[in-house]
């Protein structure tokens, strides 16, 4: 009774923004192979009336262990999958979890693949949080979450830079069509720099690059046929990471090796392109390129580049 509900409906459509609840049973140990003491972000149902407190309702909640937040951020396996005590990395609180479960509050879905048989990643190659719960949020959720606003290129010709979107969210968007919208195809030019949420594993070879370089990643985030408003944003796509060969969200590998796709390996700093790279793309389900983006200049201050359409 001390509590006022409605204070936490902060966008006025009648529920609880969203309800965390934290348990203090650990995940791990005897407990590992239950579904039930794992982390999810859920919605919550009412079979009959439903429950109103101070005028709102309950709709999404999060389900975490205590233990998340005192993981360490990166341990190292032997061959045998045994954890190797001295790589361990602590911080004074693991939020990587909560992040990711997060944003699926938001309406995120997950990025990684969870059909890939070859590996364990595969998706977006552990590049970003709602992938392999690490590093930051990628450019195409910052943008359908209203974070940041990209320079929108669609079929003209381009000289530009682009600075750090690790720093300062910078990023180019290079769409196949400027219907006024996001939910489409399109390929994004982004700055990555190994520092801020990078940092402390940008040496580990799991997915974080340890230099700087610009990332390319190719989204198509059509929406299905027939949704309203009665659909959460992860039930619009067309397209989800656990298609292998149409994806939400990709990677654009600089080294053309293609192994996030095929083997299921992490983004590494070969992926990444560097100062006189050039790569010719296309859109899915065309097989001549539609235009070329030239690097003339990379560096962690920001890239120079071209953008060349086909006539």
């Amino acid at each position: 009774n001390t509590i006022d509900y409605s204070l936490y409906d902060q966008n006025n459509d009648g529920y609880l923004d969203c309800v965390y609840l934290v348990y203090l049973a650990p995940y791990g140990t005897e407990y590992k192979d239950s579904d039930l003491w794992w982390a999810y972000c859920y919605e919550y149902f009412e079979e009959d009336e439903e429950v109103k407190f101070d005028g709102v309702g309950l709709d999404w909640y999060l389900w975490v262990s205590y233990e998340f937040f005192e993981e360490p951020i990166y341990v190292e396996y032997d061959k045998i999958g045994n954890e190797i005590e001295e790589s361990k990395i602590y911080v004074d609180i693991n939020c990587e979890t909560i992040i990711h479960e997060t944003g699926h509050a938001f309406g995120l879905d997950d990025y990684y693949d969870s059909e890939l048989d070859k590996g364990p990643d595969g998706g977006v190659g552990a590049l970003v949080m709602m992938d392999t719960n690490q590093g930051d949020h990628d450019p195409f959720s910052k943008v359908i979450l209203g974070w940041i606003n990209p320079t929108i290129i669609c079929d003209a010709d381009y000289t530009g830079k682009v600075t750090s979107f690790t720093d300062c969210g910078d990023v180019i968007f290079i769409m196949k069509e400027n219907i006024g919208t996001y939910f489409t195809e399109f390929y994004i030019i982004s700055l990555y720099n190994p520092t801020k949420e990078n940092a402390l594993k940008s040496d580990k070879s799991c997915g974080l690059p340890s230099t700087s370089g610009v990332i390319i990643y190719h989204i198509d985030a059509t929406i299905v046929e027939g949704v309203n408003d009665e659909y959460g944003v992860i039930d619009i796509y067309k397209f989800n990471n656990s298609s292998t060969d149409h994806k939400l969200i990709g990677v654009v590998e600089a080294d053309g090796e293609n192994d996030i796709e095929l083997n299921g390996d992490v983004v590494s700093d070969s992926d990444l392109f560097q100062t006189n790279d050039s790569i010719s793309l296309s859109w899915y389900g065309e097989e001549s390129p539609s235009f070329t983006i030239t690097f003339t200049s990379v560096s962690s201050e920001g890239a120079t580049f071209t953008i060349d359409f086909n006539d």
